[in-house]
């Protein structure tokens, strides 16, 4: 692990020591917006513990809030609904008699 991240794992970890009584229920809400991010782009490729550390330092630092994360989930399962919903082309099938 490089410095950098060393630095940032520990100010975490002292945030969430530090953090009120609501962080039971913050701390699902962080798991719901890593689920999110993990469907971004950029985000695709890094793992998600990576992903569950990035998501609890936006939810500490209050820069997403709770309303904002259920936005994104809702919408996120209205996409999956469309995408299971959608016919799939199927290919014509040959015969090889």
């Amino acid at each position: 692990m490089t410095a950098e991240k060393n630095i940032e794992t520990e100010l975490l970890e002292k945030k969430i020591c530090d953090y009120g009584a609501s962080k039971y229920k913050d701390l699902v809400v962080a798991m719901k917006w890593a689920r999110v991010i993990k469907r971004q782009e950029e985000n695709r490729t890094i793992p998600m513990a990576q992903l569950i550390d990035k998501a609890l330092l936006d939810i500490v630092d209050n820069r997403v809030t709770a309303e904002q994360v259920e936005e994104a989930t809702v919408k996120l399962a209205a996409e999956a609904a469309a995408r299971d919903a959608a016919p799939r082309r199927r290919e014509p099938r040959i015969s090889v008699d």
